[in-house]
């Protein structure tokens, strides 16, 4: 329950997943296993958005992709406002294998964030960790024992970045300026050991991931 009231608090859409891909070849919020590796004109990989949709996408365009006709509101799909943001929660997703519910986050109409929420044991997050990594290289940064669950930070040079953590039983695509970093940022730092604004700070430099 602890978890889910701080997720609340720093994500801002626990709310919407409550009562309910970012990764390429998704469809109506379901995600392929992330094993290969993004296609960039760099060698690093890109977090360009969320299930198929770049950062900056319209609210109408992504509701026309996302929400089908054979879909009900409030029973397939969920749609309202939390914390300044418009949320679009999908009740039944999928990442990397694993059963999940979806929410994508606009900011004035565009798309800023997006996340998934499941249970996240110990097994769930090695096998998501394997296979975010054989997609987007190694973490930034990474933690295991930190008395609440391991987590794992991915940045790219555009300072986008995705978060998986056991703690917040939670997988998080944040767009680069997105407000939400300030309060992720404070959880990560209190409960998971990770300096999230100097991962940001340092990205685009040769040790980035």
């Amino acid at each position: 329950m602890k978890k889910k009231m701080y997720f609340a608090k720093s994500i801002a859409i626990a709310a919407t997943i409550a009562s309910m891909s970012l990764l390429p070849g998704c469809s109506s919020g379901q995600d392929s296993a992330p094993q290969q590796m993004a296609e960039t004109t760099t060698n690093e990989p890109a977090i360009s958005g969320f299930c198929d949709q770049a950062w900056g996408a319209d609210l109408a365009a992504v509701k026309s992709v996302v929400i089908t006709s054979s879909m009900q509101e409030n029973t397939d799909y969920t749609l309202g406002e939390e914390q300044g943001y418009y949320i679009l929660g999908l009740n039944s997703s999928e990442v990397g294998g694993h059963t999940a519910a979806a929410s994508y986050m606009f900011q004035d109409e565009k798309l800023v964030m997006g996340g998934y929420q499941l249970e996240m044991d110990d097994n769930a997050f090695s096998d998501l960790l394997q296979k975010y990594t054989a997609k987007y290289g190694e973490p930034a940064a990474h933690e295991e024992d930190t008395g609440w669950g391991p987590c794992a930070v991915w940045v790219d040079s555009n300072k986008n970045y995705i978060c998986i953590s056991s703690f917040m039983d939670s997988i998080v695509y944040v767009s680069s300026g997105c407000s939400i970093t300030d309060n992720l940022a404070d959880t990560l730092s209190e409960y998971q050991g990770i300096n999230l604004k100097s991962l940001l700070n340092q990205a685009g430099n040769s040790k980035g991931v």
